[in-house]
């Protein structure tokens, strides 16, 4: 399990109350070609799939997210002098929730093709500290990506989007109908988890995360029995950080093989296929049929190897966001809420984090001084495997 080193990371958007014309905006919008397969190269970065897009001659860095229409940052309107009208309330993954401002967009072009006349909603992403270090200008949304055929190849790292399922050759996938959301995102009617028939799952490939499912599916003695748990910052979206307890168990998924993933159990009452499951597959993905097409491509399931702690922006200064329970940050005895002061010997203050959550992707080991009621101590950890 590959996670972001020291964030908890998700950007899903969900419409909680929609204007009456809710529908009809995301359904607007075509492609300029009537027959064409197009590959548009991609980078993973901590689990995300990014892409590079123009609109009005300027190149934007967005995200891919299924689980979510198109969004723009405030920064990406402004330069693109977007008209705005009152969309309606949107929550956030992390149940947070706001009223934005919608556009019609100018032209996307992907690789060679040209979208037209699509609809987004306008969102202050930069304003959370963890997009804003990403670069990130906004979401390539279902209602974009549903006017094709999409496969996702992590092995080939390309986004394939093709006029009709004909121009893929699928073999022995398998097969998970979806219904789709208003905002054409997909969701996967029925998923056989343990004794569990769990349905509406979200295809979220906008979450770093695999598996996560609500609390309330799950007894107090599953949960007591989980091998893993994170407390603190549960999740980063539209809004804001989550806080709560994740909990972490193996669970036996039927159509994903033998091996159990892990399961990710959390308070809120999203259910979301993510990255760090889909990963492992090549995807197509037919709007028009409503199909999840999943050809393995990795055989078994990566392991999780962190330091075990997530690290936040507060005000100035660092924190420590998450304790994950077992893990070298546990066993050394740091806690959620104290002040980060140096890593590595390199004093920390706000405008380390973003220089921090980089380097953080290829360290093997630190050397972490934090705050305490004594003073201060520091403590060496290795990434490990947490299981």
């Amino acid at each position: 399990m590959n996670k972001y080193p020291f964030l908890a990371l998700a950007t899903l958007f969900l419409i909680t109350s929609a204007c009456s014309s809710g529908r009809s905006l995301f359904r607007q919008g075509s492609v300029d070609q009537s027959s064409f397969v197009e590959e548009i190269p991609f980078t993973l970065e901590n689990d995300l799939i990014f892409v590079n897009l123009e609109m009005a001659g300027k190149t934007f860095r967005f995200i891919l997210d299924t689980g979510a229409p198109n969004v723009v940052t405030e920064e990406a309107a402004e330069a693109l002098n977007l008209e705005r009208e009152v969309y309606g309330n949107v929550s956030d993954s992390q149940g947070q929730s706001s009223q934005l401002e919608s556009v019609v967009l100018p032209p996307v072009k992907l690789g060679n093709l040209t979208f037209s006349n699509t609809a987004a909603l306008v969102a202050d992403m930069r304003a959370i500290p963890i997009f804003d270090c990403m670069q990130v200008d906004g979401l390539l949304g279902s209602n974009l990506m549903a006017k094709t055929v999409v496969q996702i190849d992590f092995k080939e790292q390309v986004v394939r989007m093709a006029s009709n399922r004909s121009a893929y050759n699928v073999t022995h996938p398998i097969r998970l109908p979806f219904s789709l959301k208003t905002t054409y995102t997909p969701v996967i009617k029925s998923l056989q988890v343990g004794d569990l028939a769990v349905e509406n799952i979200t295809l979220d490939y906008g979450s770093g995360n695999g598996l996560t499912l609500p609390q309330d599916l799950f007894s107090e003695a599953t949960l007591d029995a989980a091998p893993v748990v994170s407390r603190g910052a549960s999740g980063t979206g539209l809004y804001g950080t989550g806080r709560g307890e994740i909990f972490y168990t193996p669970a036996h998924v039927p159509a994903f093989g033998a091996d159990s993933i892990l399961l990710r159990i959390r308070p809120q009452s999203n259910r979301l296929l993510g990255v760090d499951i889909l990963k492992q597959f090549k995807a197509t993905i037919d709007w028009q049929r409503k199909e999840l097409l999943l050809e393995r491509q990795v055989s078994g399931w990566p392991e999780w190897k962190a330091f075990g702690m997530g690290i936040e922006l507060v005000d100035d200064h660092l924190e420590i966001g998450t304790i994950t329970t077992p893990s070298p940050a546990a066993e050394m005895g740091l806690q959620v809420g104290q002040r980060v002061l140096r890593i590595n010997g390199r004093p920390m203050t706000a405008n380390d984090y973003c220089w921090f959550t980089e380097e953080a992707r290829t360290m093997e080991s630190l050397a972490i001084a934090v705050e305490t009621e004594d003073g201060e101590r520091e403590v060496k950890l290795i990434r490990s495997v947490i299981r």
